[in-house]
């Protein structure tokens, strides 16, 4: 099996990239605009008042922290070939995000206070809004964490190729994948995925079926850092999608094995909180809850 590197030359999101980029601007835009608007309408103490602009620093954190996100995306999206030995870089980022969620959890607090000394929930919609943008950070440090596993990895973009003879439409692709991938032949629908990602004549939908069933192939074959790389685009690019449950779920699963549970937690909540009834999301619930059972119990070990 090929390694990382390999692995990650494969897969052009060259072709995606300023949809991602306009989503996340967009999302962050519309957070902070409705925000914005929820606290013009509320404030009127000059507690209040240094409350909003608490939150228009907030606003201003968030924002440049997505822009070096977006920033970095890009650059790994564009290099080709190149190491990308930006650890710093990442720490700093990951720094960025811990000091920008703690500016959320101090403005949550003061929000509570703020209600408890007015003797009623009339800025319950503020409380709202700050959990908005803790949503905001979730992605960020989803991100983060990709382009941690990426850092040190060189980055071919070869999107040259052409379609194999025998997988020239969507039907074929599907159909292909699908039979290796249930034959337990993993190598081979890696293979197959990686020349239809290659493909400079691959569309967007052909894309999505490719990277789906690279990952979960890279998945069973206990490439963990692949998996979450492929499973993470997929998530990111294509949120509407027929298996994003499943590949939240496997993300999940991902990033456990590489001893990341603050990433993987993120993952099983939204598989648990958008698809409570499917097998998916009562698997992501279960497995959300013991790590925080194992988590309480290194706390107390601790103590």
């Amino acid at each position: 099996m090929r390694d990382i590197n390999t692995n990650l030359t494969e897969f052009n999101l060259t072709n995606n990239y300023n949809k991602l980029l306009k989503k996340s601007n967009l999302k962050v835009f519309l957070t902070l605009t409705a925000s914005s608007l929820i606290f013009q309408g509320c404030m009127t103490s000059s507690r209040q008042d240094q409350l909003q602009t608490s939150l228009s620093q907030l606003q201003g954190q968030i924002v440049q922290l997505q822009e070096q996100i977006n920033k970095r995306d890009q650059q790994i999206t564009n290099t080709t070939q190149t190491a990308l030995s930006s650890q710093n870089e990442v720490e700093s980022l990951q720094t960025q995000l811990q000091l920008t969620q703690g500016t959320v959890d101090e403005l949550k607090a003061k929000i509570k206070r703020i209600e408890e000394n007015a003797g009623g929930n009339a800025s319950e919609q503020n409380v709202i809004s700050l959990n908005n943008k803790s949503d905001s950070l979730t992605q960020i440090q989803r991100q983060i964490a990709r382009i941690e596993i990426a850092a040190t990895s060189k980055i071919g973009l070869n999107k040259k190729g052409k379609l194999p003879p025998k997988l020239t439409s969507l039907a074929e692709i599907n159909k292909s994948l699908k039979n290796s991938f249930e034959q337990g032949n993993f190598k081979q629908t890696i293979e197959l995925s990686s020349s239809v990602l290659h493909s400079a004549d691959a569309t967007d939908d052909m894309m999505q079926i490719a990277v789906a069933y690279r990952g979960e192939s890279k998945f069973k074959l206990k490439d963990y850092k692949g998996a979450a790389i492929d499973l993470s685009n997929y998530i990111e690019l294509y949120p509407n999608s027929s298996k994003y449950a499943l590949s939240l779920l496997l993300a999940g699963d991902s990033y456990v094995y590489l001893k990341n549970n603050e990433i993987a937690k993120s993952y099983y909540q939204e598989c648990a909180k958008s698809y409570p009834n499917l097998a998916e999301g009562k698997a992501a619930a279960g497995r959300l809850s013991k790590i925080n059972t194992q988590s309480t119990s290194s706390q107390a070990q601790a103590q």
